[in-house]
């Protein structure tokens, strides 16, 4: 069976607070990039902000169709940027097993543990 064709996602956002968690950011993801993954919010995906830094994240409901995807501070910090900033994202859907990159002897260790 074919490999089915990795989609990327690239788009501008601000970056905004999380008022519920302190020291915490986000940035939104728009109905129409929602539908573009597949219109489900239980997804893992890898961000990539401005071409300089890709982590692994799942995508969270803000309401009214949109998403959000969180950010830490360090990370901003990691990136030189802040809130209200305009950043470019980039997103795919996350295919790893474990949604984290393993290191070699962890993954050594799930299989002897089937």
């Amino acid at each position: 069976m074919a490999k089915e064709k990795e989609i990327e996602i690239i788009y501008k956002s601000k970056i905004y607070k999380l008022e519920h968690l302190v020291g915490m950011h986000y940035f939104q993801v728009p109905p129409y990039i929602i539908d573009k993954l597949g219109s489900k919010f239980k997804m893992r995906l890898l961000c990539t902000i401005n071409n300089k830094l890709t982590f692994q994240r799942g995508l969270v409901a803000l309401g009214n169709g949109s998403g959000y995807i969180s950010i830490n501070m360090s990370r901003l910090k990691k990136l030189g940027l802040k809130f209200k900033d305009t950043v470019t994202i980039s997103l795919k859907k996350d295919e790893s097993e474990y949604g984290m990159t393993l290191s070699d002897e962890l993954k050594e260790l799930l299989e002897q543990d089937e």
